[in-house]
């Protein structure tokens, strides 16, 4: 076509195919003004239904007014034979070549590119506009400085009825969220997922997802089976690797809730390292991509050294040491971070030298109080009771009623007043309630019972009393009977010694592996990101466990934690696939088999639409259907079939006969 003019479009030269159009630089004649002009393909502009849709598309994508987004300038409309959308010509490349010419040093230039079109998509998502394909060959950088995402919706137009070869899914299946391998609905968060493949991509050199087929590619996206960032790039700081982590959480609802937070979060951590207007860092950079590196990093490095003395000031050893090794990385050899760090390494040694010292002097002083009190004389023991002498002189002149007195200062022998009890006023001996009841079958007593009403004073006796009547034996203490202890009446029991309490921080761990990879719940909140292995962590009470996979039926199960719990054992779990919906309109009497796993097998009637249930091993299987007319010898229909968990395939067969 080139040389050629289509409508008021003069063909200068193409520029670009992909798996829907081919793109061509042309000028406009009315306005003399150059253009890009893509050409949807002979084959697809054949077809009614592609063409609506590509009208729908255009005109959605004509709503949208964004410095980052291309503009679209004209449609031909559904009349002409050769379907075409007219948008703004930008002169410059492809961040897929820019990456592949020079890919940046900084981490912080992928994320002002990140931003940029996060800015784009939201803009897009608040007018119902999902991309579908974010990728580096859809990002335009343009010799001023400007960053473009280009070819919305495009993509979308290979989800139409027998347009599964030139589709999204084999033109960019690296940058696939994992929604839409599985067929399902995709929403916002599918874009963001995209972008956080392009952002990875863009600070580490490498994609997040490789692999040498598609269905091991697939595989991975759909376990979250990639490197850290970090791993690969030392220079990306903690929060940016959380970042990415979030963007390419596999299930969409633990993604950013918008573009405008992922785009936040980033801003927050350029404006960490001084970096707050971004659009003019932008153009610096792609004006000299070295010379900005070049003059950025210094910048940066003593942005890191000034936080993380910061951070040691205020005794944060864990981020001070993150961002001096995250200056190490920028500069090695710098001599100011490696005395720091030695520095630290010192003051942290000496503090759990001072914490082990005085532990140590603790426990010194602990072992010598228990020495002295080991050393100290013991007090006099009482001597033993006269069993065999009457006990009732003293005790015996209580008025009837009231309980025996406690023995009185000068009664008995000099032991005994060792033994005796201190007075509680002036004279007078301490009350005593009622005399304690021997255990029955035991002989031993219980414990002291609750002081009743004071028993009336008692008459010092004699001269000749004390010289004639024993004294009271001494008061033996009292031993606890082995079973309940009864009280006497009106006396409540003894009190028991309390119990211990259970503490309320006290927490029991174990692991959770799944095949494949699981979103875990505990008590109906999202604890951690998803993957194959998650390490529990729970208080007490009864919590329940949920393990969801969006292509998996969900496991559910309560576990109940008690101060007795010593441990809770490990898990696992293989998560049982939903099953692929398969609907087959054919002729009457038509019979489908269907061969999956090397066995072949009687599917069941294939008429009228009737519904059959695939099973579903992984992400993606391949099944081959067959369906024979009512005589069973003539195939009417033979074909592979992908099948993905939840999906309906509609399958018409011909009513006349295809192959004897």
């Amino acid at each position: 076509m080139i040389g050629t003019t289509l409508e008021k479009y003069e063909i200068l030269e193409e520029v670009g195919q992909g798996g829907m159009a081919t793109v061509y630089r042309a000028r406009d004649l009315r306005l003399g003004r150059e253009v890009a002009l893509k050409v949807l393909h002979p084959h697809l502009a054949r077809q009614e239904e592609a063409r609506r849709r590509f009208r729908r598309e255009a005109q959605a994508v004509a709503r949208l007014r964004h410095p980052a987004i291309l503009e679209i300038y004209d449609y031909s409309g559904e009349e002409v034979p050769t379907a075409y959308i007219a948008t703004e010509f930008i002169r410059g490349e492809s961040l897929r070549d820019h990456l592949e010419r020079r890919a940046p040093e900084l981490p912080e230039v992928g994320m002002m590119i990140a931003v940029q079109l996060l800015g784009a998509l939201q803009h897009a998502h608040e007018n119902g506009v999902i991309h579908r394909d974010v990728k580096p060959e859809n990002v335009l950088i343009g010799h001023d400085g400007g960053i473009k995402l280009a070819d919305f919706g495009i993509a979308h137009l290979a989800d139409g009825q027998g347009m599964t070869v030139t589709g999204a899914l084999l033109g960019s299946p690296a940058h696939m969220s994992p929604e839409q391998i599985q067929g399902a609905e995709l929403t916002p968060a599918a874009d963001l997922f995209s972008l956080g493949t392009l952002l990875y991509r863009t600070v580490t050199g490498r994609l997040p997802f490789t692999a040498p087929n598609p269905q091991a590619l697939f595989r991975k996206i759909l376990e979250a089976d990639r490197v850290p960032a970090q791993q690969l790039a030392p220079r990306v700081s903690d929060r940016l690797q959380r970042i990415i982590d979030c963007a390419l959480a596999p299930e969409p609802a633990a993604r950013f809730a918008s573009a405008a937070a992922m785009a936040a979060e980033l801003r927050l951590e350029l404006a960490s390292v001084g970096l707050v207007d971004l659009p003019a860092e932008l153009s610096r950079y792609l004006g000299d991509p070295a010379g900005y590196e070049a003059a950025l990093q210094p910048r940066i490095l003593e942005r890191l050294i000034q936080q993380a003395g910061e951070a040691a000031a205020l005794r944060q050893r864990a981020r001070a040491l993150s961002l001096y090794n995250r200056a190490l990385a920028f500069a090695p050899e710098e001599q100011r971070v490696l005395a720091a760090v030695a520095s630290l390494g010192r003051l942290d040694r000496g503090r759990r030298l001072l914490r082990y010292g005085g532990l140590a002097a603790g426990l010194a002083l602990g072992v010598v109080g228990l020495l002295i009190l080991l050393h100290e004389p013991a007090p006099p023991a009482p001597s033993p009771p006269d069993r065999a002498a009457p006990r009732t002189d003293l005790r015996s002149s209580s008025p009837p009623g009231t309980s025996p007195a406690a023995p009185l200062p000068g009664a008995g022998s000099a032991a005994d007043r060792a033994t005796t009890p201190a007075t509680t006023a002036a004279g007078a001996a301490p009350t005593a309630g009622p005399a304690p009841t021997p255990t029955p079958g035991t002989g031993s007593l219980p414990g002291p019972a609750t002081p009743t009403a004071a028993a009336p004073p008692v008459p010092r006796p004699s001269p000749g009393d004390q010289a004639t009547s024993p004294g009271p034996p001494p008061a033996l203490p009292p031993r606890p009977a082995p079973g309940p202890e009864p009280s006497s009446a009106g006396s409540p029991p003894p009190p028991r010694p309390p119990e211990p309490r259970a503490d309320p921080n006290r927490r029991l761990g174990f692991r959770v592996s799944t095949r494949p990879w699981t979103l875990l719940k505990i008590d109906g909140r999202q604890a951690g990101e998803p993957k194959m292995h998650h390490l529990v962590e729970l208080g007490l009470g009864e919590h329940q466990i949920s393990l969801e996979n969006p292509g998996c039926k969900t496991i559910q199960f309560r576990i109940r934690v008690t101060p007795a719990t010593a441990s809770l054992p490990d898990r696992q779990f293989n998560l049982q696939w939903w099953p692929a919906i398969l609907r087959i309109d054919g002729p009457p009497g038509a019979v489908a088999y269907v061969e999956q796993d090397g066995q072949k097998r009687i599917l069941g009637d294939a008429t009228a639409g009737t519904r059959h249930e695939l099973a579903v091993t992984s992400s993606e299987n391949q099944a081959v259907l067959e369906v024979k007319a009512a005589d069973g010898i003539t195939r009417l229909l033979r074909r592979t079939i992908r099948l993905a968990p939840k999906q309906e395939l509609l399958i018409p067969v011909a009513r006349t006969v295809a192959q004897p």
